[in-house]
């Protein structure tokens, strides 16, 4: 399982069951199914599930993109991750839009006890 690291929580997402992130674009890496450690600054937060990917350049980012991923405008954003960034040539490189589901915890079923023998004996002479 890939760790899908994060350094800041950008807009919360991360509290969030359903999020996304933005990535440099590795084909090899961001597919669809593959499970994901995810990671807050070496803090496990759980398993997810990489539901959907879109590859863009990042003169393509928009207010939905930037706005829901960063909790900031589109010039603010491409800011972050050109400072993120810092050696990429985005004019040949693209991003991964990347959509996380979180796993479901599985629940432990509650074990019932059984009735005592003297509350199975008691309905039986109800009826």
């Amino acid at each position: 399982m890939d760790k899908m690291n994060f350094s800041y929580n950008w807009n919360n997402k991360l509290d969030c069951h359903a999020f996304t992130t933005l990535r440099i674009c590795n084909p090899s890496k961001h597919i669809v199914g593959n499970k994901v450690e995810i990671v807050l600054k070496d803090k496990v937060i759980g398993p997810g599930t990489i539901m959907a990917v879109n590859r863009f350049h990042l003169d393509k980012i928009n207010p939905f993109i930037s706005y829901l991923d960063t909790g900031y405008s589109v010039d603010e954003c491409k800011k972050i991750i050109r400072t993120m960034y810092q050696k990429v040539d985005f004019l040949k490189c693209q991003l991964a839009l990347i959509l996380i589901v979180k796993d479901k915890p599985v629940k432990a079923v509650e074990k019932k006890e059984p009735d005592s023998l003297i509350d199975q004996y008691k309905a039986s002479e109800i009826v």
